[in-house]
């Protein structure tokens, strides 16, 4: 991120591209390392120990919700364009990462017969 302009100027970008893809890969890079990991580990840790009804669940609602109907929402009715669904991606991942946290937290995953 510390070095984003000078890597995007390597690609003779409009000042307007430009201007959007640091807007991009910052929302991307920025709320990725922090939002990303427990929206997409934590489900695979879950699913490890049989617990995939729950994830899977959580997964399809989360996308039809989130970077669906929100990017549809903020990216068009709002005007946001690009801006919004990737917005929206952020959205889904915080919903992801809170559900899946309070599903590991709550043990139930340990009740789960594997067999």
């Amino acid at each position: 991120l510390l070095l984003l302009a000078k890597i995007l100027n390597i690609y003779q970008l409009t000042p307007e591209t430009l201007h959007l893809a640091m807007i991009l890969l910052i929302i991307h890079g920025g709320f990725g390392m922090i939002f990303w990991v427990p929206s997409f580990v934590m489900p695979n840790a879950l699913r490890a120990s049989n617990d995939v009804k729950f994830t899977m669940t959580v997964s399809i609602v989360s996308m039809w919700v989130f970077r669906i109907l929100f990017s549809i929402i903020l990216g068009r009715i709002f005007g946001w364009g690009v801006i919004g669904v990737w917005s929206a991606m952020i959205l889904d991942w915080l919903f992801r990462g809170a559900l899946f946290r309070l599903r590991f937290r709550s043990r139930k995953w340990q009740r789960i017969k594997l067999i």
